[in-house]
């Protein structure tokens, strides 16, 4: 599951339970106006349970790279997202492989000498 699509189910689950609340609440206001034989007649209704909210899995940018790849870099989460930082010179095929993986995340590059590193952001 995306987290664009874990995000909607997350909405319309708060709606469904804001809908449930709502509906109880009428129910209840309707049946405070009915004659008390009525309201003796009518079993309230437990309310549903509430269901637990999918755990989102955590994004694991080092999943991207394959093995060679991965022991050349290292990864921290950042308020922007994840920084990918060379361990060593990568050479060119290795960077062209690793910025073509970033790329594809909607990431880029970053030169800032000493301090440059790949970037890839939030989801």
């Amino acid at each position: 599951m995306t987290m664009t699509e874990d995000k909607l189910v997350r909405a319309l689950m708060a709606l469904r339970d804001a809908l449930q609340t709502a509906a109880n609440e009428i129910n209840d206001i309707i049946l405070s106006m009915a004659p008390p034989e009525v309201q003796a007649e009518v079993k309230p209704t437990p309310a549903p349970a509430p269901q637990p909210t999918p755990a989102t899995p955590k994004f694991d940018p080092a999943s991207l790279f394959p093995e060679d790849l991965r022991q050349l870099l290292s990864f921290e989460e950042t308020k922007e997202g994840w920084k990918i930082t060379p361990r060593q010179y990568l050479g060119a095929e290795n960077f062209a492989k690793i910025a073509d993986i970033v790329r594809s995340q909607g990431g880029e590059y970053r030169s800032a000498g000493k301090k440059s590193h790949f970037l890839v952001p939030r989801r």
